[in-house]
């Protein structure tokens, strides 16, 4: 039994690790049901492997980082009863809509967008843009609106 007081807010932690153990792989196979599910289900019938399943506070969380058929990149993160927490998705620019895209031209100028995600955390969604030259770096955050919500420009020192 627990520690007295204590109330279990979580299901059972569905893969048990040994406690020196934080974070370990587990093949599709071994996975339980709804995480299994709830990763089949994002991942859109796409093949995966298995997941990295990492403790943390008595909660087991199981993350993928994968390829899609299209060639885009997602990152997925779901906890033991295959509740999705964090969502990672490559995006194109030529698939944002064009205010969007217009806003971002002008954020970044000539720097070369070296990356676009569709990310879910935190309960919302947001786009991700980063772009990186040999002058500058751009990190541009907008909403699903296409409201421009944070932008950071780090300027690269000349060296003598």
């Amino acid at each position: 039994s627990g520690p007295s007081g204590t109330v279990a807010t979580s299901p059972p932690v569905p893969v048990s690790l040994p406690p020196s153990v934080r974070h370990a792989f587990v093949e599709a196979a071994g996975l339980p049901g709804p995480v299994a599910d709830a990763l089949r289900q994002q991942l859109g019938g796409a093949p995966f492997e298995g997941a990295q399943v990492k403790q943390s506070e008595g909660r087991s969380f199981y993350s993928v980082d994968t390829v899609l058929p299209d060639g885009r990149g997602i990152e997925l993160v779901v906890d033991g009863a295959g509740q999705l927490l964090a969502r990672s998705l490559e995006t194109r620019l030529e698939s944002l809509p064009p205010s969007m895209q217009e806003q971002i031209a002008a954020e970044v100028g000539e720097t070369p967008v070296r990356r676009i995600a569709e990310v879910f955390e935190d309960g919302r969604t947001v786009y991700r843009v980063q772009a990186k030259g040999q002058e500058r770096a751009v990190r541009l955050m907008f909403s699903p609106d296409g409201d421009l919500i944070q932008a950071e420009v780090t300027r690269r020192e000349e060296k003598p």
